[in-house]
């Protein structure tokens, strides 16, 4: 949802990846949030103004916020979709960290360093490669089942309505698609929670409106 001068405003590439779940939660809970996308040409000369020289960057009302995952995890709080006790917001980061865990210590130094940004060169043992990324994927997905059903295997994965975890869960899996394309139906939970999720009127929406990318 398009935002205005005054509104949270996001700062990040014109692609998806570290971005995307925090567009997705505001285009959930329904909130405006100016989605400003730069190229990396504009990036080099921005870069030395910002705090960490890193994006994504969110700004609101209360001051500038770095890092992606400390982005997701406030603008949830901020719409009530972390978990509504301590013990839930646990379930909702285990879930967010184990995604990403599968994404930095796999995924983009051993796929997409060859695939996507061919700073190496595409390994003899490609398809072993591949392989062992669809069984993080598969690891990480038992995981979310497990503690989905110890909390009653709600709609979704900690409730009725979409939280944080299922908002990031979902990105990490779209992103992994250049490298596992049937990672949405990997393990039967897999296939049966994100078609819920997709079916979600607010997702439909937003997922027709974006821009194209393979990032």
């Amino acid at each position: 949802m398009a935002g205005k001068k005054g509104d949270d405003s996001l700062l990040y590439f014109g692609i998806r990846a570290r971005g995307e779940a925090t567009r997705m939660l505001y285009a959930i809970a329904g909130k405006k949030m100016e989605d400003k996308r730069v190229t990396f040409e504009q990036w080099a000369e921005m870069k030395p103004s910002q705090p960490l020289g890193q994006l994504p960057t969110l700004t609101t009302s209360d001051g500038l916020i770095c890092c992606s995952n400390v982005i997701a995890r406030h603008v949830a709080k901020k719409f009530g979709m972390a978990g509504k006790t301590p013990w839930e917001e646990t379930l909702h980061d285990m879930v967010l960290e184990t995604a990403q865990d599968v994404m930095n210590s796999y995924a983009v130094p051993h796929i997409y360093a060859w695939m996507v940004f061919k700073s190496v060169p595409e390994p003899e043992n490609k398809d072993e490669v591949l392989e062992k990324a669809k069984q993080r994927w598969v690891t990480a997905l038992n995981l979310a089942e497990k503690l989905s059903k110890s909390c009653g295997s709600k709609k979704f994965l900690f409730g009725n309505e979409i939280g944080l975890a299922d908002v990031w869960l979902w990105c990490g899996m779209d992103f992994a698609k250049l490298a596992t394309p049937d990672v949405m139906s990997v393990t039967p939970f897999a296939k049966q929670w994100s078609a819920k999720f997709e079916a979600d009127p607010r997702v439909k929406k937003y997922l027709a409106g974006r821009p194209d990318s393979n990032l």
